[in-house]
């Protein structure tokens, strides 16, 4: 089936969610805002490991510990040897350290890639799967003709791999797709990509997948990492994937880019060279922190334990995915209990939830946002910042908060739409 291509949606979409978090951060500043939209945990809700927590230290021992400067071009040598590694063993994939480069956080290393692939490049399209987070592509038809695709709301708006490749043209030059996607957080399917990489590779068209809310697995896998298709190894396939949500390390902006090795390059030519030339170095603070993270990952994959003594790390690590899974099952109860809430689509992973309020008075989801705003000072994101119809009156809700303020923002939210 044919989508049809929507060329401004990147712009209007953006535009809602600039308009939804001024009108948010206006409102607090009359009295305090309750916000259910927030997009990730807040500090200490969801403990790190002490054993991770060790790592940040600037000290060890009484002294201050060796700190790199300024670093490689590339990031931590090591640091990237233990994600290659732990890459591979997941995915059952064979990257090497020629296929990945550290980058200040997932936007930054966005934009640097749309700046490699496009450069140069006159009249080349940027093919935009949606809904997605359209901030991050802010500054994306700086660098290309940017055009959008929505899915269908009858499959929880995931594009079908017919649907994107009939929606090509000559002048594609790369697409853009997350993984699991925002707001749904809903992963594509195996057959999605194993369909659509070869026919994208064939015609000399990247695939940029950005994984960024892949955090807190919950599938029917009873596993807690998330295994993708290896073909998503192939040379036209970038991956962006970040500590921010996955490890809680958000304030650290640390991520990294993996792709074929004639894009990743050098200090001399490619992406690296791109990094190098810009902030010169990649971040360098939670670097033994996240090798510490990665080797008990590996552990895990390997069905073995750690030997050092006291180490907390699956204890914590398994208590948080208990609770977030917990805190999901009590949001989207108290959700379908209402006669207000029509579908809600059950996420397998990160701290959010999106669903359709019916029945209402009002037009569209932003006149919804305001007047609940106004009224109850309960603020939480209308998806048409994230590219849904605003008519269609989707809605992101984050459970993964305090469960006490989750359910006071609940009761309030529910009896202003039921009024």
């Amino acid at each position: 089936m044919k989508r049809k291509i929507n060329q401004n949606l990147h712009n209007q979409a953006y535009n809602d969610f600039r308009w939804y978090l001024d009108t948010t951060y206006t409102a607090k500043g009359s009295e305090p805002v309750i916000g259910l939209s927030v997009g990730y945990p807040a500090a200490g809700e969801f403990p790190l490991p002490n054993s991770v927590l060790d790592k940040l230290m600037p000290y060890e021992n009484g002294r201050e510990k060796p700190r790199p400067g300024y670093g490689w071009e590339a990031g931590s040598t090591s640091l990237r040897q233990s994600i290659v590694a732990f890459e591979n063993l997941l995915h059952n994939v064979s990257y090497n350290n020629d296929n990945i480069c550290m980058v200040a956080g997932a936007s930054y290393g966005l934009n640097r890639i749309f700046e490699q692939i496009f450069k140069g490049k006159n009249n080349s399209q940027l093919l935009v799967v949606a809904p997605t987070f359209y901030r991050m592509l802010g500054r994306a038809d700086n660098y290309a003709d940017v055009v959008s695709v929505v899915g269908r709301e009858e499959n929880d708006f995931q594009i079908t791999a017919s649907e994107l490749l009939s929606s090509l043209d000559n002048n594609t030059k790369a697409v853009f797709i997350l993984n699991p996607s925002n707001p749904t957080y809903i992963y594509y399917p195996d057959s999605f990509f194993e369909e659509v990489i070869p026919v994208l590779k064939s015609k000399g068209i990247y695939l940029i997948i950005d994984e960024s809310g892949d955090a807190f697995y919950m599938g029917e896998q009873k596993e807690r990492l998330k295994k993708f298709p290896s073909i998503i190894e192939s040379e036209n396939v970038i991956r962006i994937v970040t500590a921010s949500k996955k490890y809680l390390f958000a304030e650290y902006r640390i991520g990294y880019v993996l792709a074929g090795k004639k894009f990743i390059g050098n200090k001399g030519k490619g992406f690296i060279k791109l990094i190098g030339d810009d902030i010169g170095n990649a971040p360098l603070a939670a670097n033994e922190a996240w090798e510490q993270i990665i080797k008990h990952e590996i552990l895990y994959l390997e069905s073995k334990k750690c030997l050092e003594r006291n180490c907390d790390f699956e204890i914590k690590h398994n208590k948080n995915n208990e609770i977030i899974a917990d805190l999901r099952s009590f949001a989207i109860m108290r959700l379908r209990k209402s006669k207000k809430i029509g579908k809600i689509i059950v996420p397998n992973t990160n701290f959010n939830v999106c669903f359709k309020v019916t029945g209402t008075k009002y037009k569209n989801d932003k006149e919804l946002y305001k007047a609940l705003l106004s009224e109850t000072k309960i603020s939480i994101l209308p998806c048409s910042g994230l590219g849904i119809p605003s008519e269609l009156m989707y809605f992101r809700l984050t459970y993964g908060i305090n469960k006490r303020l989750l359910n006071t923002a609940l009761d309030k939210f529910l009896d202003f739409i039921e009024k």
